[in-house]
């Protein structure tokens, strides 16, 4: 922390007396530098170390994402927060064998784990990370043997730096976004250079991760670009928050209708009067019939798995149980609970009212009496119960 301290005094004077020309490739390399060393620093301390020694991760091998930031990562950016460059400023090739993006390869190779925060990774924290010695997959091992840390394609491919959407929840965002102007030009520059290239010998694309693929000119013009002769091996994965997915939508796309492997709706409520209030610039009724379709795209193959969500608060806790069986009704793979997280929408003390799942907020003990309840329904049998804030079994 106080490398990152020293480097923001610097920032400062850098404004002041640098030359733009000097100024920006500076601060970025300082900046990369700093969160070498923050991020040694942190490594040196962490008791898994010897944990670690022999074990061997995957994922900065074989997962993009193009985060909300236009930052890319090789995990969940909660997990490994070492971004290895900025979409905004190169290309696929550049960005995929970065310096960091190598480094922290290598890393998964020597057991050092520099960059992951080892208390945030499920894998690290519940050790459930393989041996080197133990890894089968032909592609890891050649990996291991060879120590180079250099990829040629991603396996796994998530995109979020689109925040287009025809909502505007209170637990995502104030107002409704769409990207317009310079910040369009940037995101279609950064789906031509990055996505659409890193994406052709990918076998899962996700999208948005961070608004809605429908509704983002963004994520229609890459989905216009998808077939299955330039992108062979891809499977594509849809979080949507379902309006906009009618079946007139869905036949514009007709090159990827056997391409989709899943659909996930955020809904949110199983009354029209809760789901105005959570999902602000909806429309309940078609939704429902939105889902319908999807149902039947799920009965008929087309799609592999179909799953709808629910972030889980104040205003719809209550609802948990009846929103399961509607899952059950429309023949899902998953029903998703999440809790309610804090991106900053709120004033503290409106969140603390809202999310029911903290240890003091008032409602807990009724929140607790109802997951009791979807958890005895779930026990049944149906659609399997996932999210991070139910786990059952």
């Amino acid at each position: 922390m106080m490398v990152r301290s020293a480097l923001r005094r610097l920032e400062v004077l850098a404004r002041l007396y640098a030359p733009a020309w000097l100024l920006v490739p500076l601060i970025a390399r300082l900046d990369g530098n700093a969160r070498r060393v923050d991020a040694k620093a942190t490594a040196m301390r962490r008791p898994e170390r010897n944990y670690l020694r022999d074990k061997f991760c995957e994922k900065p091998f074989v997962d993009f994402e193009v985060a909300n930031s236009a930052d890319v990562f090789l995990c969940c950016p909660g997990h490994l927060p070492q971004a290895v460059g900025s979409a905004k400023r190169t290309n696929a090739e550049q960005l995929l064998n970065s310096e960091l993006a190598v480094e922290i390869r290598r890393s998964m190779i020597d057991g050092t784990f520099t960059y992951c925060d080892a208390e945030r990774c499920p894998a690290i924290r519940e050790k459930r990370l393989p041996k080197r010695s133990q890894v089968t997959d032909p592609e890891m091992r050649a990996h291991i043997a060879s120590a180079t840390g250099i990829v040629t394609a991603p396996r796994h491919v998530r995109l979020s730096y689109d925040s287009t959407c025809n909502l505007y929840c209170p637990s995502c965002r104030k107002e409704k976004i769409s990207l317009k102007g310079t910040a369009f030009d940037e995101a279609m520059r950064i789906t031509d250079e990055v996505a659409i290239p890193v994406t052709r010998n990918a076998r899962t694309l996700m999208m948005n991760g961070y608004g809605d693929v429908f509704s983002s000119r963004i994520c229609r013009h890459m989905l216009s670009a998808i077939n299955p002769t330039s992108f062979p091996n891809l499977k594509l994965i849809f979080i949507t928050n379902g309006v906009l997915l009618t079946e007139q939508e869905w036949s514009k796309f007709p090159d990827i209708h056997g391409m989709v492997q899943s659909i996930r709706v955020s809904i949110d409520a199983t009354t029209k009067e809760v789901y105005d209030k959570v999902r602000l610039g909806g429309d309940f009724q078609k939704l429902c019939c939105n889902l319908e379709f999807m149902a039947g795209l799920r009965r008929d193959g087309v799609i592999k798995e179909f799953m709808i969500s629910m972030v889980v608060q104040r205003d719809n806790f209550r609802q948990m149980r009846e929103f399961w069986e509607w899952g059950k009704l429309l023949g899902c793979d998953f029903v998703i609970f999440e809790r309610l997280a804090d991106w900053n929408t709120f004033e503290p003390k409106e969140f603390a009212a809202r999310a029911v799942h903290l240890p003091q907020n008032p409602m807990k003990a009724d929140y607790e009496a109802e997951l009791s309840a979807l958890v005895a329904a779930a026990a049944s049998g149906g659609p399997t119960i996932s999210g991070d804030l139910v786990k059952v079994g």
